[in-house]
């Protein structure tokens, strides 16, 4: 899973008070990706680890937008409620060293794990069911790699063995438990040795 860098929003990513982001570059990204927010992806010293940041997220929608056009919506939506646009197209400015008139990537996100859910200390439960089967294997895999527990039901025996068949091809996730219910099989799923 591709990592993304918020050292500046850091505090905003993990209370999930951002749903906004502006890039340089980052043209390849579309709806639907899914990434890992971590502090710093890029530049660590000797020693230093990628640290991650809560849950995986979502991309929603991307578009390539003025970086002067933003509006104070999506200066609150950046993180920074109490800031101007001019004053964040300043601050952008100056920690990406591009003008006021660059094109950059907007790209607005959704958290796969609400913070409520992380904040239980149980498995959480998600419904995922909209979603096509893969996608449903990756973002189980993504959470349990994120260092949380994620647990899911199927309807049958059958369909338990197809996911826990799918998910090893994830070494960073692993099934740790599965039980047999009514309602279906339940399937936990934690950090692999290689999620890290």
């Amino acid at each position: 899973m591709r990592l993304m860098s918020f050292a500046l929003t850091t505090q905003q990513i993990l209370d999930q008070t951002k749903t906004v982001t502006r890039r340089i570059g980052w043209e390849f990204a579309k709806p639907g990706d899914l990434v890992q927010p971590v502090r710093k992806a890029q530049g660590l010293k000797a020693g230093e680890v990628v640290e991650r940041l809560g849950s995986p997220i979502r991309f929603l929608k991307v578009d390539r937008v003025v970086l002067s056009d933003i509006t104070p919506q999506d200066v609150f939506r950046e993180g920074f409620p109490t800031m101007r646009p001019r004053e964040f197209v300043k601050m952008f400015k100056h920690h990406n060293g591009c003008l006021v008139s660059t094109r950059v990537t907007r790209i607005q996100f959704e958290y796969v794990w609400r913070a409520d859910h992380m904040a239980t200390g149980n498995p959480p439960l998600f419904d995922l069911y909209a979603l096509p089967e893969d996608e449903r294997i990756r973002i189980i895999a993504a959470t349990a790699a994120a260092g949380h527990v994620a647990a899911f039901i199927c309807d049958d025996a059958e369909a338990a063995d197809r996911y826990c068949r799918k998910l090893e091809a994830y070494p960073e996730a692993v099934v740790r438990d599965r039980v047999d219910g009514p309602v279906g099989t339940c399937v936990t799923v934690t950090v692999g040795p290689r999620g890290h």
